[in-house]
């Protein structure tokens, strides 16, 4: 399997698909509780980051043209959603197992999701690390609120 392919493949640790997979599975599973965390960290993630990159915009490293507001909002990197999803699978991880582990491979996983983003000239240093500290910020904040609501 050439580079390109491993790196585009270990980036994906930070994509939807493999987060929603996660989140269906565990409503299927019966892990409601967590389901619902992992579904409001989503959404509070998202949040932060369009708000972010409504207020404020900074081009990627390897610049894009943009014609329109969706367009731009792509274009920005600030904040890195990768990051902050790859962020709250692995503080997701850390606190649901016993197994230190595990903890620790979903942890250096989010950093290595991070630090791909930066190779792969989408996002600064800057913006992954605000999106793995928004990740685990918002994961703390969805996990607070459910188990005080649930």
């Amino acid at each position: 399997m050439p580079l390109s392919e491993i790196v585009s493949d270990l980036s994906a640790l930070g994509g939807i698909p493999l987060y929603g997979a996660i989140t269906v599975g565990l409503f299927i599973a019966g892990r409601m509780t967590d389901a619902f965390v992992l579904a409001l960290s989503f959404i509070l993630a998202y949040g932060v980051v369009i708000l972010a990159r409504s207020i404020w915009f900074r081009p990627r490293p390897r610049a894009e043209r943009y014609t329109n507001f969706i367009t731009k909002f792509d274009a920005n990197s600030f904040i890195s959603i990768h990051a902050a999803r790859a962020a709250i699978l692995a503080a997701f991880v850390w606190t649901r197992t016993d197994n230190v582990m595990m903890g620790v491979v979903a942890v250096v996983l989010a950093v290595a999701v991070a630090s791909l983003r930066v190779s792969l000239r989408r996002h600064h240093t800057s913006d992954v690390i605000v999106g793995l500290a928004v990740g685990v910020i918002v994961f703390l904040g969805a996990n607070t609120l459910i188990a005080n609501f649930l």
